[in-house]
């Protein structure tokens, strides 16, 4: 690490630590409040109990809670620059997605199904940059998808929400693929089997055509199949992460979604944060994608048609 960097991430912990600091002092002072009012509760003056407690509240709802807040995305935001951002030389963390990651490109993507209202695909931390291959936008979303266990709409009406990271890139060129491939978890069975029903011009393929296994759903929309070595290459994705990827290939855009894992991590007041804490990456699945997309542009040349 070069001497200018480690200086700048010791004083980005320092003053993450002193903000931490005051937000400890501001709970200590409410929990002394809080003591006190007990007190004065024992000892029987009421009207004392009465405008304690109320400053407990004052200061719990318009002090605590927003510096507590402010502290929480300040340490989200150097944590996701330092770790995942720094792979795509992000410049800054959006609250909610990416210029470069929209609702759009999301149902274009024809790969997860979410209601088609404004609730439908909800933005949260999100950044962007760029890699070799092309523009990277990463954001976590929320996909909400209204479904009923039996078919014509009939029975007890379900919500699901889908949450995890979704990472777009915009590659520099067109290919000629125009596949999905996903496991099995990342969509549940009935969301899964109606949404890609409707998709009448995507075709099943057996995934052991690939050497996948059957969790291993793959769709083609113009019979040009990824290469063994490129489904291999998404399977080691599957095999590292704890959660569950779906992606879609098309033209020059490239999307992965992994189910259940974040670009913005928790964040606990136990702990003052350390220059340790900071560097954790919270989301190193991102560079299994970028390196997933450097073999999608090199096995072009290879692409073929298995379907028969």
């Amino acid at each position: 690490m070069k001497a200018d960097e480690q200086k700048r991430i010791t004083e980005t912990t320092g003053t993450l630590e002193k903000e931490y600091k005051q937000v400890k002092a501001l709970i200590a002072v409410m929990i002394g409040v809080l003591i006190l009012a007990v007190i004065m509760l024992v000892l029987k003056y009421y009207i004392p109990v009465f405008l304690l407690l109320f400053a407990a509240v004052i200061l719990q709802i318009f002090v605590i809670r927003p510096r507590s807040k402010h502290y929480t995305a300040a340490c989200n935001e150097k944590n996701i620059l330092l770790t995942a951002g720094k792979r795509i030389g992000a410049e800054s963390v959006r609250e909610k997605g990416s210029d470069g990651l929209t609702e759009d490109l999301i149902r274009k993507a024809d790969l997860l199904p979410a209601d088609n209202i404004k609730s439908g695909i909800s933005f949260f931390e999100g950044i962007e940059g760029r890699y070799r291959t092309g523009k990277v936008s990463a954001a976590d979303i929320v996909l909400t998808e209204t479904f009923f266990m039996k078919p014509d709409g009939k029975g007890r009406k379900h919500v699901f929400q889908n949450c995890g990271c979704w990472t777009h890139i915009e590659l520099k060129e067109e290919i000629p693929y125009d596949f999905r491939m996903f496991h099995d978890n990342a969509i549940p069975a009935p969301i899964q089997k109606a949404f890609y029903e409707e998709k009448q011009d995507l075709k099943l393929v057996k995934a052991s055509n690939f050497g996948l296994p059957k969790e291993i759903y793959v769709y083609t929309k113009n019979d040009t199949l990824p290469t063994d070595k490129l489904a291999l290459r998404f399977l080691d994705l599957q095999k590292y992460t704890p959660g569950s990827v779906a992606m879609s290939v098309r033209g020059n855009m490239v999307d992965v979604y992994i189910k259940d894992r974040f670009l913005g991590a928790a964040v606990s007041l136990k702990n003052a944060p350390t220059e340790q804490s900071l560097l954790l990456d919270p989301y190193p699945e991102l560079k299994w994608i970028l390196e997933l997309t450097d073999e999608i542009v090199r096995s072009c040349s290879g692409d073929r048609s298995i379907l028969s």
